[in-house]
């Protein structure tokens, strides 16, 4: 921003290195310029932390030091420039890459990836043109794992925007969300690859589309209309695993 903007200017970076020491560099400017009580204004218990997560490599950020201990933290895991690169996430795709052309080498015919195709359940406002999976069952499955995804984004923002919870509450909401991640979305997920397109795409398996039917900001305030809205979501979902799985 120019100093007589009060809008921002879109930026591009070249890396999500790049992007996060750009957040580095503006939290060191601002801090500096206004003073770190002006600018860490966000209430502690709001945050994610080890407490709840049982992460220890969660920080919680209060002043300038947590935040750069939380820059540091997702640089070091992610793109490893700051540690030890082979450890991160970059260093572990690339072992990934390594292995994958290793094998492709050794055997041109080998491909471990199943032949999934990018396809919705139902059209898209904002890609009139995209494809649609017509596979009965695929479609129930994949409807399944939308409104599970769905949940899922509910229950992070009911920790993250929380007004009266408890601290039992908020583990509740937070072993809710490691649990839809591991033990929902990423089983059907799964599933959904191994299950066929539709006849108009042969030799073609669906994959999952995160298809949000509502915005995702539709956050309620009040937290016994909160958890009401969640247990009902729940609930239904797992009445239609159930018919879904009968038929």
């Amino acid at each position: 921003m120019q100093a007589d903007d009060i809008v921002p200017r879109g930026q591009d970076f070249a890396t999500v290195g790049h992007l996060y020491r750009s957040i580095e560099a503006g939290i060191a400017h601002l801090a500096g310029k206004y003073g770190e009580d002006w600018l860490f204004v966000g209430p502690p218990r709001a945050q994610a932390s080890a407490k709840h997560f049982r992460w220890p490599e969660l920080v919680t950020v209060t002043d300038a030091a947590s935040a750069q201990r939380a820059i540091d933290e997702i640089l070091e895991q992610g793109e490893g420039p700051r540690g030890a690169w082979q450890d991160a996430h970059f260093g572990q795709f690339v072992t990934i890459l390594d292995e994958f052309e290793q094998l492709r080498q050794a055997n041109r015919a080998f491909d471990p990836a199943r032949p999934v195709i990018a396809a919705n359940v139902r059209p898209s406002e904002r890609d009139p043109g995209c494809l649609l999976v017509t596979d009965p069952a695929a479609k129930r499955v994949m409807d399944l794992f939308n409104v599970c995804y769905e949940i899922l984004l509910l229950a992070f923002q009911r920790f993250f925007a929380h007004t009266e919870e408890s601290d039992a509450q908020l583990a509740a909401l937070a072993d809710a969300t490691v649990a839809l991640m591991v033990g929902v979305v990423a089983p059907l997920g799964n599933l959904i690859t191994t299950l066929p397109a539709g006849p108009e795409y042969p030799g073609r398996t669906a994959g999952p589309s995160f298809e949000l039917f509502y915005e995702s900001d539709y956050l309620l305030p009040h937290r016994d209309a909160a958890w009401i809205l969640l247990a009902e979501r729940i609930d239904e979902a797992a009445v239609f695993c159930e018919s879904a799985a009968r038929s």
